[in-house]
């Protein structure tokens, strides 16, 4: 499941101090997979670290097919927290596109007077 477009983006995101935020945001395949992933699941402390190798890792081996995305996240070993094989498996689907650089994910950056 996404969230519904446009994605509202808090004030303050990527957090200077958090170099994991940043080197994502600043990753157009990382950028897609926070807008995408973060509003529609629970998350735990080890998820920027777990979502940075992730992201890295598509971006070096540039994966076409959804079985070579799931293999990346860990489907269905479980290697990651933050990405269970039920939620990877509906997740993929549907964002396979934006992944891809097929599509662009909408999003809106909010000022602080707005959240």
């Amino acid at each position: 499941m996404l969230p519904k477009f446009p994605i509202r983006v808090a004030p303050g995101f990527p957090g200077e101090s958090v170099p994991e935020q940043v080197a994502l945001w600043n990753s157009e395949i990382g950028r897609a997979f926070v807008l995408l992933w973060r509003p529609c699941h629970l998350v735990n402390q080890d998820f920027w670290s777990e979502a940075l190798h992730v992201v890295k890792t598509l971006e070096r081996e540039r994966p076409q097919t959804l079985e070579e995305f799931k293999r990346i996240f860990g489907v269905p070993e479980l290697r990651f927290s933050n990405f269970t094989s039920g939620d990877v498996e509906r997740f993929l689907p549907e964002a396979l596109p934006y992944l891809l650089g097929e599509k662009e994910v909408p999003y809106e950056m909010l000022e602080a007077s707005d959240a």
